[in-house]
């Protein structure tokens, strides 16, 4: 990534080729250190009216996003061997301690976790198709086993592998 420096893209000459200063917004989000909000400046395209955010391209974020990918990489790496309740305490803890917030504060919910690990786009991996054998093996066993509530009679179960 090269450095951005303050005003390079609004005073640029493609810029003012390309785009009008339409508004200035804040945006918050939510990193491991917590809520960070920023200002950022909106442009129009001159050509077909369209909105665009500098800012937000640079620095890789999605439109309405409220979470740092930051954060986002890190539910799907604990979600990879953990319960979402797992990695949203996990998360939380981790803002939490950060921030020094004595008190238990959910910044995520298990089904915010749940969201964002569907919303990674991760491919499904399909497992190796294996060949039939031409020999087929088959155990079968029976046991008696002990019933409750039937007066202590053994009822014989049947099972084939």
């Amino acid at each position: 990534m090269r450095p951005l420096k303050k005003w390079s893209f609004r005073l640029s000459s493609d810029r003012k080729v390309k785009y009008h200063i339409k508004a200035y917004r804040e945006r918050t989000i939510l990193t491991i250190f917590g809520e960070i909000t920023y200002k950022r400046t909106f442009y129009t395209d001159k050509f077909n009216n369209g909105s665009y955010c500098h800012l937000d391209e640079y620095l890789g974020l999605k439109k309405h996003d409220y979470f740092d990918p930051y954060i986002k990489v890190l539910v799907i790496e604990k979600a990879a061997d953990n319960s979402a309740p797992k990695v949203a305490k996990f998360i939380n803890e981790l803002i939490g301690s950060r921030i020094k917030i004595t008190d238990s504060f959910c910044y995520l919910s298990r089904q915010t976790i749940r969201n964002i690990i569907i919303g990674a786009g991760i491919s499904n991996v399909k497992p190796e198709e294996t060949t039939t054998p031409e020999t087929l093996y088959i155990m079968a066993d029976e046991k008696f086993i002990s019933t409750q509530n039937n007066d202590n009679k053994q009822v014989m179960v049947k099972s084939v592998v």
